[in-house]
């Protein structure tokens, strides 16, 4: 139907899509699994904006950011919508979710300063992975998971790089 749509993220099953969803009346987001057949599923209903989904890669969970702790932070909702949304990371700055790692390990996110990673599981402990003078973005990982392309402006042109993941300092 229609609506502001934002973030659109297809299932690794190629079944359903992950997206933001403007609520007309407050102008805030909230994460919806969209399904051809039209089982559509509201996965998040907080009234802060939720949005940026990112699908894990067995497609069980999707990694999303929200604002309902005042800075964009990173959380994690299984598909289901019977569990409980998790705060994965939390910090003074605005992130967004970019990628989870193949085997769902890792989320990596960018967080205006560099590019960074967080484990899914356990202590949620984050990492730099790009740190640079300037600014780096879109981060993708490779198919294997040892190695991440990211944007970067350094030069003063736009140029992509790879290097190894994880970083060999973590």
């Amino acid at each position: 139907s229609p609506a502001h749509y934002t973030n659109p993220a297809l299932s690794p099953d190629q079944k359903h899509i992950a997206v933001g969803i403007t609520d007309p009346r407050t102008n805030q987001r909230d994460v919806w699994l969209l399904d051809a057949l039209g089982g559509d599923m509201r996965l998040t209903a907080d009234p802060k904006d939720d949005f940026n989904p990112t699908w894990s890669p067995d497609g069980t969970r999707i990694a999303f950011v929200s604002d309902r702790t005042g800075v964009r932070d990173l959380f994690i909702k299984p598909v289901a919508g019977n569990g409980a949304e998790e705060l994965l990371l939390a910090s003074p700055d605005q992130k967004a979710a970019e990628a989870w790692s193949p085997e769902g390990k890792f989320l990596i996110y960018n967080d205006g300063k560099g590019i960074g990673a967080v484990p899914v599981q356990g202590e949620h402990k984050p990492f730099p992975v790009v740190v640079g003078p300037g600014h780096c973005d879109q981060p993708a990982i490779s198919a294997d998971g040892r190695w991440i392309a990211y944007r970067s402006y350094d030069s003063g042109r736009v140029e992509v790089y790879l290097q190894s993941f994880p970083p060999a300092a973590s």
